[in-house]
């Protein structure tokens, strides 16, 4: 399955916008009852012909991932960070766009495990998520862009320290 569907054009406005803030490695929010498009916003996001076309020369540098919080089971550090390390671990498939080595990305999954089994021990967790995460951006001038989607409960629910990091 395509993982973008609309035509090029597709909210061009906004599109540019959202672009132009990750450029800039600024913060947004997008914002809008259910049913109104988001899901397809960032999904056209995520397609690797609109980076090309909206990143220009930062299209190689900027992994961009999208994390439906929909399926969480709580809002824990480790439940949030292991949802946005499970979409790391999926960009296999962008790999040679990105410039992702098969060790780089072996690297992430062994610490996502390790962030999975320090169970409730929130340091461990932490440092796991923050070392899997260096292992994709060392050494590098990437850029790391994180489309939340359904984010106003894991807003809600999460620890305050959650967002300090």
């Amino acid at each position: 399955m395509a993982l973008n569907s609309q035509q090029r054009d597709f909210r061009k406005a906004e599109v540019k916008r959202i672009f132009g803030w990750a450029r800039a490695g600024e913060s947004a929010s997008v914002i809008g009852i259910s049913g109104v498009g988001k899901s397809n916003l960032f999904n056209h996001i995520r397609d690797p012909q609109t980076q090309g076309m909206y990143l220009g020369e930062l299209n190689t540098d900027t992994i961009i991932v999208r994390v439906n919080f929909h399926y969480a089971p709580d809002f824990t550090d480790r439940t949030v960070y292991s949802l946005i390390l499970e979409q790391l671990e999926m960009l296999d498939g962008e790999k040679e766009r990105l410039g992702l080595a098969d060790e780089t990305l072996a690297a992430m999954s062994d610490l996502h495990e390790k962030m999975l089994d320090a169970g409730s021990d929130t340091l461990k967790v932490q440092r796991y998520f923050k070392l899997a995460v260096r292992q994709l951006l060392a050494h590098s001038s990437r850029r790391l862009v994180i489309l939340c989607d359904q984010f106003d409960e894991v807003y809600r629910e999460a620890e305050p320290r959650f967002f300090a990091n």
